[in-house]
Parts: structure tokens; sequence; C-alpha cells
């Protein structure tokens, strides 16, 4: 049987640890590895992957997948999340994933997910499975008054107390290390989930739970 063609796309172009995870897995043959920045480029049609590993660092990355997934219908993607909430893992799907790992992937995983979606299956790891799990069942306190925050991810959460602080998307982003398009998206995204629609009605939130905005400082 044909090994299975594998091509890594991190970040950083630092796929070594993507990479150790296919070690001592024969049936996989690594045919390459690209940072995202130059994914666009890549001439898949030469490297002719069976399944892309990708890794995301930013949600916006998926707004590319669904043309990749268009002009080489054959390939496979597996993509791993920094996160495992259930908006990316959503998102992820979505967008026409196969595959979805967390981050904190074990060492058989990544290789589990590779063969289960070359077999024309779907793999969402175990971490992946509970997140979206737990978010349907409510497991997280949502019959107290406070219970949307509590279904925020740990950046929407950091998000959330830069707001009450006053600042703005650009200085928001300057703290966290992150595009201020990232934070529009994880505003949106918690205030979704929390139930508000505008500034006003979010601050408003805050201070029927207990929380002190910048303007009550």
């Amino acid at each position: 049987m044909a090994a299975i063609k594998v091509l890594l796309v991190d970040q950083a172009d630092q796929a070594g640890r993507l990479r150790q995870a296919l070690e001592n897995e024969p049936e996989l043959a690594l045919v390459g590895s690209a940072p995202e920045s130059r994914l666009a480029d890549l001439d898949l049609t030469e490297l002719r992957p069976d399944v892309l590993v990708w890794r995301l660092n930013e949600i916006q990355e998926l707004d590319l997948l669904p043309r990749i997934r268009t002009s080489y219908r054959r390939l496979r993607v597996v993509v791993v999340l920094p996160q495992t909430d259930s908006f990316w893992l959503h998102q992820a799907l979505k967008a026409g994933a196969q595959g979805v790992l967390s981050d904190r992937l074990t060492d058989r995983s990544l290789a589990d997910a590779i063969r289960a979606v070359t077999a024309g299956g779907t793999f969402i790891s175990g971490e992946a499975s509970n997140a979206l799990l737990n978010d349907y069942l409510g497991l997280y306190g949502a019959g107290s008054k406070t219970g949307p925050l509590q279904l925020l991810s740990q950046r929407e959460r950091q998000v959330f107390d830069l707001v009450l602080e006053g600042k703005t998307s650009v200085q928001i982003a300057q703290q966290l290390a992150i595009s201020s398009k990232s934070v529009d998206t994880y505003r949106g995204r918690l205030m979704s989930k929390i139930g508000v629609t505008n500034l006003p009605a979010l601050l408003k939130f805050a201070v029927e739970n207990g929380f002190s905005p910048w303007f009550m400082s």
C-alpha cells in the first residue's frame, strides 16, 4: 500500500512537534512543511499531498481553506487548534476540515487523524469533543446570572476584561500580541455568547453582574 503523503503547515515554519508526532509511522510520508504565509503560494499539484495538516494560530486563517478545498478536491485536511472551544471547532468543520485536534495532541492522535480522514471519515480529538459536548449540555453554570461568562474561552475573557478597562481594539491587540481584526472577532464572539449586540449592552451586563467598567472606577 502506498504511503499517505502529508504536508505540514505551521505559522512559524517550525513544524518540529508535528513532525515528531509522525515519527515511527511508516505508512505516512512527509512531502514538505511550510509557514501559513506561504500556503497560498504552494503548488499542491506538484507536491500532491493526500492530507494537509495545518496548525492554526488565528481563526481568520480558516478563510483560505474553502478555496484550497475547491482547487484540490481530493485533499483531506486536519487542523490543529490552539484552543478547543466550540466556536473554533464549528468554524473549522464549516471551512472544510475533516479532522480537528487540540494543540495539546498526543503522540498517536495526529497519525490516527490522518489515517481516519484518508479513509474517508472524520476525526475529532477527545478534548475537542468534550468541549463541544459540554457546551451543548450547558455544563458551565448557565443557570446563574453570570453563567454566560463561563462559556468564554481564555482569550475571549481576556478581551472582555480589557474592554471593561476602556481599552480600544488597537490597544488590546498590542497588549495580547494579536491583530486588531482578531480582537474584533473575539469581541463579537464573546458578545454573542453573553447575548448582547453592542458595547452599551455589554457594559450594562458587566455592571449588573458586579463588574466595574472604567467609567465607574
